[in-house]
């Protein structure tokens, strides 16, 4: 998906965060077709399936793929394509005068969810840590920690005060709010 990324689409090319497409080939045609940019790199936020959907449609085009090493890990062994592993060690990227800041919060959706941030528009893409105000459930709790969850979320918040649009993996995205709502979810006993 790609929400406000105005000043990276002024550039010759731009990140991506790849957070949920399954049709991706439909997706770079698109980004090229409509606004004659390439696509520089694209940054996935966990291992499953609704976000490593089209890895290999990005190398094939010599995409760069960036993830952790642990999400290049659990890639690896659920036969997805293989991202570069250099978010551990590389948080922040450039591309042109668009920088992008990873981060990891601690487990939550999944073991290797990160966050992506970018700063000069103040947008937070959450990936899968961060529920839509629309949802009323977490959703696939096959990885999650439910108990280390609302902490990771929290750090998001104390880190990123002040994001001013915030993208969720799934859904509308909204403000900080989606934070909030997701430990509301969190805490509740019906989760």
């Amino acid at each position: 998906m790609v929400f406000g990324l105005s000043n990276a689409i002024r550039q010759k090319r731009f990140p991506l965060i790849h957070q949920s497409q399954p049709q991706t080939e439909e997706l770079i045609q698109s980004i090229q077709a409509k606004f004659q940019k390439q696509i520089g790199f694209v940054i996935l936020t966990h291992a499953h399936d609704d976000r490593m959907a089209g890895v290999s449609s990005f190398q094939k085009r010599k995409i760069p793929v960036y993830s952790t090493q642990l999400t290049a890990k659990l890639a690896k062994e659920n036969g997805y394509g293989i991202p570069s592993p250099i978010l551990d060690i590389q948080t922040r990227l450039s591309l042109g005068n668009v920088s992008v800041e990873v981060f990891y919060p601690g487990h939550g959706h999944s073991p290797d969810n990160i966050v992506v941030w970018l700063p000069d528009t103040h947008i937070l893409f959450g990936g899968c840590l961060v529920k839509a105000l629309e949802a009323e459930d977490l959703g696939n709790l096959r990885d999650a920690n439910v108990m280390e969850w609302e902490s990771a979320v929290k750090r998001v918040l104390t880190r990123y005060p002040d994001a001013e649009v915030v993208v969720p993996g799934h859904g509308n995205w909204g403000k900080l709010d989606l934070l909030r709502h997701t430990i509301r979810l969190l805490v509740s006993p019906n989760h």
